[in-house]
């Protein structure tokens, strides 16, 4: 049986992370892109942890990409992190792998939250 997708936020230096946990099926993916929709209302940039996500349907990634194309529309960029590998090649199986913004780890979100803080005091 598939484990309980689980959403959750937290800061992460002049951002938020957002982390999930569990499966990814559609209905899952409906409730993740509702809890982005509302943590991406302030934020010009969100973060989607997926260290504890090993699975993820082709149904919940089309839900994915819509909500990526929305976002973007609005000028909000969402990068994934911790993509486990088999997400990653099912990205690049369906030819989206231009579509995801995919950094390595928190590490590299807190780099780039730098970078980000310097460029706006400068």
């Amino acid at each position: 049986m598939a484990e309980k997708m689980k959403v959750s936020k937290r800061p992460l230096k002049s951002g938020e992370v957002i982390d999930i946990h569990g499966s990814i099926s559609l209905e899952a993916a409906k409730e993740i892109a509702k809890f982005i929709k509302k943590t991406a209302a302030k934020d010009d940039e969100i973060y989607v942890n997926l260290a504890g996500v090993s699975y993820m349907n082709s149904a919940a990634l089309s839900v994915l990409v819509q909500l990526i194309r929305e976002l973007s529309e609005k000028r909000i960029t969402v990068f994934f992190i911790n993509v486990h590998e088999k997400i990653g090649s099912l990205i690049r199986i369906a030819g989206l792998h231009n579509v995801f913004k995919i950094l390595a780890d928190e590490t590299e979100v807190s780099e780039r939250l730098d970078r980000r803080e310097k460029n706006v005091t400068v």
